[in-house]
């Protein structure tokens, strides 16, 4: 990040010439995160799966600040002391720009301020660009769940202990 700020549940950030905002999802958004959604896997989520908020839901969109044009999503959520990241996704024409290590990295920063002690994700085997991500960020892999997707796939199951992250924060 080259520039970062906090207000009221609004993270502002300058990376790489983009200004964009990582703010709360909310039903304005909706249709483009499904497009998204939809652009990126073979499965995607059901519309009640994106909708759906809880109180211990974590929700969030990376707003373009000049255009309103959503660029990733991330959801997940906390229960106790651990946390269960359940998607990120970019717009594809948005990839490899650090639009997913930068909502990666708010998800972290926020529920490290609720004492939450390890985070847990499943991923697909194929997904190398995901793995790459999540191990740049300090996760290790802990399992597999043979033929978790629909189309046959192998999850990869994942997770960080939130007490090794500061060690890996210089990769980043």
């Amino acid at each position: 990040m080259e520039k970062e700020s906090r207000t009221n549940n609004i993270y502002i950030a300058r990376h790489r010439k983009m200004n964009f905002v990582i703010e709360n999802f909310s039903e304005k958004y909706f249709k483009q995160v499904k497009q998204i959604i939809c652009s990126n896997f073979q499965n995607p989520w059901k519309d009640s799966n994106i909708l759906f908020k809880a109180e211990n839901s974590i929700k969030k969109v990376v707003v373009e600040i000049n255009s309103c044009k959503v660029l990733g999503y991330i959801d997940g959520y906390t229960l106790l002391n651990e946390a269960d990241l359940l998607l990120i996704v970019v717009r594809k024409e948005y990839q490899n720009r650090g639009i997913g290590s930068a909502l990666l990295k708010y998800f972290l920063d926020h529920i490290k301020q609720k004492n939450i002690q390890r985070v847990y994700l499943e991923v697909s085997e194929k997904n190398q660009t995901a793995i790459n991500l999540y191990k740049k960020f300090g996760f290790e892999i802990y399992g597999r769940r043979e033929n978790y997707y629909g189309n046959g796939e192998d999850a990869i199951l994942m997770k960080l202990e939130l007490n090794g992250l500061e060690k890996n924060a210089d990769k980043r």
